[in-house]
This record gives structure tokens, sequence and C-alpha cells, in this order.
């Protein structure tokens, strides 16, 4: 029997995530924000590290379940300025894994749609299959959370955040939506800065 390729194992057993959001920046400056890799740990909570190697391969390190890290190499394969960047991780990875993030600029001044598309395989073979559900939704999760946050550093400048009362009886609930290091905030803002709620 052959030995499957990659592109065959993420085909087979791949989980696909997507999440949209609407920017209201142009296309290139978004594109040019993305494609700088040392900008990304502003916006992708995990990540631990990203480096580098040549202009279309880096070296990625992001936090895992229960104190774990995973690893990989990844690789663009497709750079179309201000439109497309693509990617997909090369083999010996901790997590097969490609995507794209496309930004499609609005007509009439109205912002920039920004799509991520990420699909991969669960680490661990079996075990990983068996708890793959629950960590399938918190990787849509994740990157729902990511562009979100994008969406606030480049809209705002900053990702806000609610601290709470310095002093007083409620300086320490942990009732609060976004006040115990998630960065996320509410997740009906969240919904509505998609542009799922209505």
């Amino acid at each position: 029997m052959a030995t499957k390729t990659q592109a065959e194992k993420i085909y087979d057993r791949g989980v696909r995530v997507t999440a949209a959001t609407t920017i209201q920046r142009d296309a290139m400056t978004l594109y040019a924000a993305w494609r700088t890799l040392s900008n990304l740990d502003m916006f992708v909570d995990d990540l631990v590290s990203v480096e580098e190697i040549d202009s279309v391969r880096s070296r990625w390190t992001v936090k895992g379940p229960a104190g774990t890290q995973f690893k990989w190499t990844a690789e663009l394969i497709k750079d179309e300025m201000g439109r497309l960047l693509a990617w997909k991780t090369v083999e010996g990875a901790d997590v097969l894994s490609a995507g794209t993030i496309r930004f499609n600029e609005l007509s009439h001044n109205r912002g920039t749609a920004v799509r991520v598309t990420l699909e991969y395989v669960p680490p661990g073979g079996a075990l990983g299959n068996a708890v793959a559900k629950p960590l399938n939704e918190d990787a849509q999760t994740k990157v729902r959370q990511a562009l979100h946050r994008f969406r606030q550093v480049m809209e705002c400048g900053e990702v806000p955040v609610s601290g709470g009362q310095p002093a007083g009886a409620n300086s320490s609930r942990d009732d609060r939506p976004g006040e115990k290091g998630d960065r996320s905030g509410d997740p009906d803002v969240l919904a509505i800065a998609e542009g799922a709620a209505q």
C-alpha cells in the first residue's frame, strides 16, 4: 500500500475551520500586517513563536492542551499581494495543516472582507480523533478570536481589554467575559463584529 501524501491525509482526516469578518481598512494594509509574521502574536492567542526561515518558509510553535506544544514548518504556497496568502505545513509537522487568508476589498469604502480557511489533522492519532470534537470547536473559536483581534488592532490600534474595577467589592469578579486572560470578550460582541448576529 502506498504511503499517503500530506494532502491526502488532510483530505481524508482533516477538519475544516472557517471564519470571516469585515475590517474598515484597505486590503493592502491588512495583507501587509498579516504577511509580517512578527505581528501575528498580537492576533493568534496560543502562538509561542514564529521564526521566518526564508521568504516562503517559517517555523511555528503553538501551545497545545495540558501544557503541550506543537511545532511545524510552514511553506507559503501562494502569495498574491493584497489579495491572498496560502500555506501548508511540510512533512514531519506535529500538526498537518493547510490554509488561506483572503482579503476582498469592498466597494464604496465599506472596508475589506477577510476570510480564513484552515484545514488540519488533529494530532495524536486515534486518541486525537477521540477528543477531536471539542478540539475542533476550540479551533473554530480560536480562529474567530484571532480574526476578531486582528480587526480590533487594525481598526483601533489595540485590543480593548476590560480589567474590571481596580478596587472595591467587584474588583475580583470572575463572571465577566474577557477577564480570565481570555482576550475575546463577550461572545455576543464577537458574533456582532463578525456579522453573524442580526
